[in-house]
């Protein structure tokens, strides 16, 4: 089976850099086996 999904990650007072928090995402869709694209807020 194939899905899209779209996952928006939005850390409160995190402040202006979230990059780590999308890495460790990132990370734990990858370890579970799931393929995944970044990309601009699902608009690409």
């Amino acid at each position: 089976m194939n899905v899209i999904m779209d996952l928006t990650v939005s850390p409160l007072g995190a402040g202006v850099s979230v990059s780590k928090y999308i890495a460790a995402c990132h990370e734990l869709i990858e370890e579970a086996g799931l393929s995944s694209n970044l990309h601009a807020y699902g608009t690409n």
